[in-house]
């Protein structure tokens, strides 16, 4: 993730393909830590301070509603705006 960062910040030209994994891969990270968050909620009792761990589900599900979100906007809206772009170039 942090290479991807570098390069892009350089100029160097990174496949778009690789852009999109990412942002799944760490939506799948935050997944992850709202399956451990509600975990420590609902079944653990030895997690104590309780707060901290409904401050790190608080966190992982704002995280992951925020990464939803833009891979919506970049990747799902992007593909129907070229799909149509595309479509309007086949009728004219």
């Amino acid at each position: 993730m942090y290479g991807y960062y570098l390069a892009s910040s350089t100029g160097i030209k990174v496949p778009s393909f690789f852009k999109k994994s990412i942002t799944r891969v760490q939506m799948v990270q935050f997944g992850l830590l709202n399956a451990q968050a509600l975990y420590g909620v609902f079944v653990a009792s030895y997690y104590r301070p309780r707060i901290v761990v409904v401050m790190a589900l608080i966190q992982s599900v704002v995280f992951m509603s925020l990464f939803a979100n833009f891979y919506r906007q970049a990747y799902k809206s992007a593909a129907a705006a070229k799909k149509a772009a595309g479509g309007s170039k086949k009728r004219a």
